[in-house]
């Protein structure tokens, strides 16, 4: 996880084990620094992070994305869902609801409008599954929203404890020896403005495993 959900700790699963402070955004280090994390991915999610020392490259990076200057390239793994076009735009209101099993993300006429533009890479076959490789292009930033996006089209991310389809899982899981969920930020690309002048940033990553699924390479 990018940092810790309780105000004003440390977490040994955030992204630093360091004390964050929610005011001001960032984590205070020992050297009496502060780091500032300026991109968020769900704690199984893996991918390119974003972070800085400096508060005012830190500000004007979030004004950013709050202005919708970034492009966010994702890649995921899911099943082979219903009939849909091999590309195109999903649209859905997602809303937030807190459950005794946490937090958790639905469709609701009452939510968040969120989109992502989507497209089928190619499809594969292990044993008796077939998955397809995504790219997931999000337009907006909502919790959970491409694992729940995927799981409302019946193409649910491979891996996902939460929106996942479980019975799925457990026997990919017994055959190729993965458990993570395979859903990865690989690419961030954004301008933001400082002291006058434009300053362009890109960063692509993605592990080599990430193909290889207990022997079966893509």
């Amino acid at each position: 996880m990018a940092h810790p959900n309780a105000l004003n700790t440390s977490s040994p699963k955030a992204i630093v084990p360091q004390v964050y402070d929610f005011e001001r955004e960032c984590y205070r280090l020992p050297n009496g620094r502060s780091l500032f994390v300026l991109n968020r991915l769900d704690a199984p999610t893996s991918g390119v992070m974003l972070m800085t020392m400096d508060e005012a490259v830190a500000k004007a990076v979030k004004s950013a994305f709050r202005e919708r200057r970034c492009h966010k390239l994702y890649q995921a793994w899911v099943k082979r869902g219903a009939a849909i076009p091999t590309s195109g735009i999903w649209q859905d209101a997602l809303r937030e609801t807190q459950r005794s099993q946490g937090l958790r993300v639905q469709r609701s006429p009452k939510g968040q409008f969120a989109e992502t533009r989507y497209e089928i890479v190619e499809a594969v076959r292990i044993g008796a599954y077939v998955l397809w490789r995504l790219f997931l292009s999000p337009h907006t930033g909502r919790t959970h929203q491409l694992r729940v996006q995927c799981a409302l089209r019946k193409c649910p991310i491979l891996g996902d404890k939460t929106y996942g389809d479980f019975r799925w899982n457990r026997s990919l899981a017994k055959l190729t020896g993965r458990e993570n969920l395979f859903l990865h930020s690989k690419r961030m690309e954004l301008s933001y403005q400082l002291n006058g002048k434009i300053f362009h940033f890109y960063a692509e990553q993605l592990p080599d495993d990430f193909w290889n699924l207990g022997g079966y390479y893509f």
